[in-house]
């Protein structure tokens, strides 16, 4: 086998250049041995003695020749890309893909020249040593030479150094392989041929391990939700992936060494274990909505599991939605009989006026239709289907009857309002014939309308001009009201004090008038 087979490991191509030199000066050396007053007086003898063994000295002393040329072909050879060589001594990916760009084009120039035609069984030996020194470049561009453990760094910042390492391996094989058809089609240069995956095996095989690096840190920012989320229950699956990752990233091996193979079986079980972690947080989701019989409830769980953004929940998150969907379809026909039931004479929350009561009840029935459907609607395409397409015929059908209720109350109560113009225009006290007393006229009405504005005005809606007449007034009203009745109770008190004096004065005279 050629010594250009020999094993590799990783040099780097200027190795190759340092090879041929030593082989230059053995070869050279055992010439200038042969050469010698000593030699040539022992091949001498040889031919007087016309010994058996002069034949073998020629054709060592050819094979020798031979060396000797092939090895100063060479080292020309090399020495015409030194410089080139030198270039791929960094660590930088852009600047390598323009020395790679110039390597190629230097070896396909020489290559050109008759000079070096015997050099072409060579130049495998070249390109491996090449590829090794591009993976050792690599290799130390993501770990910022040797200084930062591939774990210990931001996921994104090395995501882009191992796309760069990538992208510089497709920029390498696609120059080469453009060199090698422009040569391959032109029969007056000369031949080309070598192996692609002896050359370009080894980077090939780092670049598939940086796509599988790239997998496992994508897995961890995935996963790392599960850390923040406030779901009771899924801490322990938290724990489980953080016992799974620590497994992983604590090995005490070069992940980066793509002759490691250890990585493989590791790799594998990772995703293994991170799979069934996936499955038990599908099931976890399960038992989660398996117990929830309203659709608002499970809408406010929902995007909790939305916000894990785990893609093993993408079909569980849209068959929820479904699920939901029905759960919701059967709600709104609840809430249409229930209104059926009691628009007459709704439940009314405590202290509440009676217009404001039966619009603030319609409105919790509305809400209760709308904010379902306007979750689904934003978070899904499941009202596109005729299914969903039924379900928002049914909506507007129902909210339509809800809105057209309170629009009903809400105008009725204007209407009635609008009526109440003179209603500070009646005298404020009024005698009562029956007891022969006198009372405040102060009209109920006035309050339940005040009461009425305030609680309707918080809802958001008009309040008339007389009604704000009459919230504006408030204060004032309640404030005469209550002088009035303060005074009317005084002037009552003194009347009844004079008439019980007058009584007694006329009591006491009836007295003296029947002694005499």
């Amino acid at each position: 086998m050629d010594d250009q087979l020999r094993k590799i490991d990783y040099e780097g191509p200027l190795s190759e250049l340092e090879y041929w030199k030593k082989k230059y000066l053995q070869f050279t050396s055992i010439v200038n041995h042969t050469k010698s007053k000593e030699c040539k007086a022992v091949v001498m003898v040889l031919h007087i003695q016309r010994s058996k063994m002069i034949k073998v000295w020629h054709e060592l002393d050819n094979r020798i020749t031979d060396r000797v040329n092939e090895a100063k072909d060479y080292l020309k050879f090399l020495s015409t890309m030194e410089k080139v060589l030198h270039a791929l001594y960094n660590s930088d990916p852009d600047s390598l893909i323009k020395s790679v760009h110039s390597l190629i084009s230097v070896i396909e120039l020489v290559h050109r020249v008759p000079l070096f035609r015997n050099t072409n069984e060579k130049i495998p030996a070249l390109f491996i040593k090449v590829t090794n020194q591009l993976v050792t470049a690599c290799r130390a561009h993501i770990t910022d030479q040797g200084k930062s453990f591939i774990w210990d760094q931001d996921g994104e910042c090395l995501i882009r150094k191992m796309q760069d390492c990538i992208t510089l391996f497709q920029e390498y094989q696609s120059c080469f392989q453009k060199t090698r058809r422009q040569v391959t089609g032109n029969p007056g240069k000369n031949s080309f041929e070598v192996s692609e995956r002896q050359i370009f095996g080894m980077f090939e095989n780092f670049c598939k391990r940086l796509e599988k690096i790239e997998q496992i840190i994508t897995v961890f920012k995935t996963f790392e939700s599960l850390r923040k989320s406030k779901i009771e229950g899924i801490e322990s699956f938290a724990r489980q992936f953080q016992n799974v990752s620590l497994s992983l990233t604590r090995k005490q091996y070069d992940m980066l060494d793509p002759k490691k193979t250890e990585f493989e079986t590791d790799f594998i079980k990772f995703m293994a274990e991170i799979s069934l972690i996936e499955t038990k947080v599908e099931q976890f989701m399960n038992s989660c909505f398996s117990n929830i019989f309203s659709s608002q409830k499970a809408l406010a769980l929902l995007p909790r599991f939305q916000k894990l953004k785990l893609p093993c929940l993408d079909t569980q998150i849209s068959n929820t939605l479904h699920s939901i969907l029905q759960l919701y379809v059967s709600e709104m026909e609840s809430i249409k009989k229930l209104f059926d039931e009691e628009k007459q004479d709704p439940p009314l929350a405590r202290n509440m006026p009676p217009v404001a009561g039966r619009i603030g009840w319609v409105r919790h029935l509305f809400r209760k239709i709308e904010e379902p459907i306007f979750y689904i609607k934003e978070n899904s395409n499941a009202l596109s289907s005729p299914e969903g397409k039924k379900v928002v015929k049914m909506y507007n059908k129902t909210a339509t009857i809800l809105v057209e209720f309170e629009c009903l109350q809400y105008q009725t109560w204007i209407e009635d309002v609008t009526k109440l113009e003179n209603i500070l225009n009646h005298t404020l006290l009024e005698h009562q014939p029956n007891t022969n007393k006198f009372f405040v006229n102060f009209d109920p009405k006035i309050n339940e309308v005040i009461r009425e504005a305030k609680c309707l005005s918080s809802m958001g809606l008009e309040v008339p001009k007389q009604a704000l007449a009459l919230l504006n007034l408030e204060r004032k009203l309640h404030d005469n009201h209550l002088r009035l009745k303060t005074i009317l109770e005084e002037y009552e008190s003194i009347c009844n004090s004079i008439c019980e004096d007058f009584s007694s004065l006329l009591a006491s005279k009836k007295k003296k008038v029947s002694i005499m």
